[in-house]
């Protein structure tokens, strides 16, 4: 019967439409619309740097072609595929789809972001002068990347690998149906916004303990305003979160709570759904 339950047409209120079938193309690439941009700006960013370093003779081109744009371009049609199959699924009218993209094929692209954001965490920590060698061998070139770009670069990386972290362990709690764990994350799920804001401070620190002890840079400063910018946001949405509506009275905290996320809201709604299916078998029984 299990089949029969994922292929339950989806009939719900408009305010609990979360899973939405049977969409035409357009439709549901407005629903995608978040993954395709980052996808295409990712695609586009990996194909420039490619053409660009194949076409050079410099060896530390070739380092970072190798070793960052290439596996980014590999990450992207990885992050492609996905979401084409999720579009896929957005435009069928069985739920089943829907059901095999957020509890497999999402499951599967948080971690490949994981896999990819660990890899490229290694290569920034690793030491920053790395020796080339062209073809031939007869010249050596040092690489030493700017502390500046890694530590923003780093910031990034560990906000994706957090984030998937955990929505992978809030699908987990939810598929596997351990409760406990589920509602723990959902009385919770705040504190990633308060330890996304913690960390945008102290970069915000940093930049400024760069733009006072050195001589003044631009890039210090555009990093400097673009963190800040983030963790002005960041406390917005934590705001929202925690307190009422119109004051900053904290509200008290609801472990039935479903956290901000469209593929996490989707999977509830799924499991809500069939289990509605069960009930209605076993009382037909």
């Amino acid at each position: 019967m299990a089949p029969a339950q994922e292929d339950t047409p989806v009939v719900a209120k408009v305010e609990e439409e979360v899973v939405r079938l049977g969409l035409n193309f357009k439709a549901a690439c407005a629903v995608a619309k978040s993954e395709l941009v980052r996808n295409v700006v990712l695609f586009v960013i990996s194909i420039y740097f490619i053409q660009k370093d194949a076409n050079s003779e410099s060896p530390s081109d070739h380092f970072l072609l190798n070793n960052i744009f290439l596996p980014l371009f590999v990450y992207n049609i990885i992050m492609i595929v996905c979401s084409s199959y999720y579009i896929f699924a957005l435009m069928q009218n069985s739920v089943r789809f829907l059901y095999i993209e957020v509890f497999y094929v999402n499951v599967f692209r948080k971690l490949v972001v994981i896999f990819f954001c660990v890899y490229l965490l290694v290569v920034i920590f690793s030491p920053h002068i790395f020796y080339v060698s062209d073809a031939e061998g007869h010249s050596s070139e040092i690489i030493q990347f700017n502390n500046a770009y890694l530590i923003f670069a780093a910031a990034i990386l560990s906000y994706a690998l957090f984030d998937s972290g955990l929505v992978i362990t809030y699908i987990c709690s939810i598929y596997f149906r351990i409760t406990n764990l589920r509602n723990f994350l959902s009385k919770y799920w705040f504190v990633r916004l308060i330890v996304m804001i913690v960390v945008d401070m102290l970069l915000v620190c940093y930049y400024l303990h760069c733009l006072v002890v050195h001589s003044f840079n631009f890039i210090f400063l555009t990093y400097l305003l673009l963190v800040l910018a983030k963790a002005a946001i960041l406390t917005w949405y934590l705001k929202r979160e925690v307190c009422a509506p119109m004051s900053w009275q904290v509200k008290p905290l609801d472990d039935q709570r479903v956290p901000d996320s469209q593929k996490v809201k989707q999977a509830v709604r799924i499991m809500a759904m069939k289990a509605e299916v069960k009930e209605v078998a076993s009382g037909a029984a």
